[in-house]
């Protein structure tokens, strides 16, 4: 079973492996990862789109709404025996509300594989140790600055911050409890 997923994540990671045959080929990775999302995020909205039933949904949460306000109002204005009439309709309010949430579940059902068949090919096309993007921010390559530290030091001039900034506050609270 095993054999067979690899071949599938093999089958669709090789064109992108092709097209960005390099370890740092950032324009077009960023652009594959967006499309990628894109796609998925499409995917997921069609499938919500024509599986679940809205009028349906929409409709059991009215009425859940309308018995749990009729609820508190009879609660609140102490009439037992409207609570008694809300209560016995319970057990059919909570079915009705359990069938509106399974509908909606069930496009989770259907798109959960293959998001994780996607987000495994993009992690064999991409490994983590890989620069995808640049940050906007510091215009270096997104990775985790202590494993890879890039030659221009901004990696690891934020490692030295953070790790100020916390045993700034961990002083502050030692200090604090004294």
């Amino acid at each position: 079973m095993a054999d067979i997923i690899s071949q599938i994540i093999d089958f669709f990671s090789g064109p992108i492996k092709s097209t960005c045959p390099t370890t740092a080929c950032i324009p077009t990775s960023t652009f594959i990862i967006i499309v990628s999302a894109f796609l998925l995020s499409l995917m997921t909205s069609s499938a919500n789109r024509f599986l679940v039933n809205y009028k349906m949904v929409m409709n059991s949460r009215r009425d859940f709404s309308a018995w749990n306000q009729a609820l508190r109002k009879a609660r609140k204005d102490g009439d037992e025996k409207q609570v008694d009439k809300l209560m016995k309709r319970q057990s059919a309010v909570v079915k009705m509300q359990t069938r509106a949430n399974l509908e909606q579940m069930k496009t989770t059902v259907i798109t959960f594989i293959p998001l994780l068949l996607v987000y495994r090919v993009i992690l064999d096309a991409f490994p983590l140790s890989t620069a995808v993007a640049y940050s906007p921010t510091f215009i270096t390559p997104l990775w985790n600055p202590t494993v890879h530290p890039e030659p221009n030091g901004y990696g690891k001039q934020i490692v030295e911050t953070i790790t100020k900034v916390a045993k700034s506050k961990e002083n502050k609270a030692q200090t604090a409890r004294r």
